[in-house]
């Protein structure tokens, strides 16, 4: 049997921020669940504010907002997905291809599978800019598939990257393009704002675990 050395997680803090990380993504989204299904005062607060947020009048808004929108649609992110996936497989950074695959593929289905469990409604709105999708509403899929493929493409790329401004700008497109796809879910009407901060929750939860299989295999591979 292996040893572990006392002070291995002093050496190597990324295990102990990745098991926060996740206990926080999993409280986090249970406490979403919890809300959003059984008590009152936060399904009234939350159809009040996103209706607040959809009823924004602003036509360059609704050009804006529907491009962000489309960016989230499932088809663009796999495509997106399947892309640099190809590019990191073909310059020799196969563990990372895999990994932005697995985290966008299995994270988005994963997602699928709870819209299903939960089965809420979509939002019943005044200001609906787009047609509503025939699927459930909780938890939002395109915040959920944006968020784990800006995320991860954000996470590869500091890794990487040696330079501190680039890791920055990275990040923060990455977070731009995530909050931006993720509000517009909200203005056009087709979703709570309850539903995007679920998929977030989800989505950090999922990362986590995808991450630390990565951290593992890299490292079983460099011993």
């Amino acid at each position: 049997m292996q040893h572990v050395p006392e002070d291995s997680w002093r050496k190597d803090p990324r295990p102990g921020v990745l098991v926060i990380i996740f206990g926080v993504g999993i409280v986090g989204f249970l406490g979403m669940v919890v809300s959003a299904m059984i008590y009152p005062a936060f399904v009234a607060f939350d159809k009040s504010i996103s209706a607040s947020i959809s009823s924004i009048d602003s036509p360059v808004l609704d050009t804006v907002f529907k491009a962000f929108t489309r960016l989230g649609d499932l088809e663009i992110v796999l495509a997106l997905t399947l892309g640099f996936f190809a590019f990191l497989w073909f310059s020799g950074r196969r563990p990372e291809g895999v990994l932005l695959i697995a985290t966008v593929a299995l994270g988005t289905a994963l997602g699928s599978f709870f819209k299903d469990v939960f089965e809420r409604a979509r939002p019943d709105l005044e200001h609906v800019r787009i047609p509503i999708p025939d699927t459930y509403s909780f938890p939002s899929g395109h915040a959920l598939a944006s968020f784990l493929l800006f995320s991860t493409l954000a996470f590869i790329v500091v890794l990487e990257a040696k330079s501190l401004s680039t890791r920055v700008a990275v990040i923060a497109v990455g977070l731009f393009l995530g909050v931006g796809v993720a509000f517009s879910r909200v203005y056009l009407g087709v979703h709570y704002v309850g539903d995007v901060i679920a998929s977030w929750m989800l989505g950090a939860a999922w990362m986590t675990v995808t991450t630390a299989s990565y951290f593992w295999f890299t490292r079983q591979q460099s011993e």
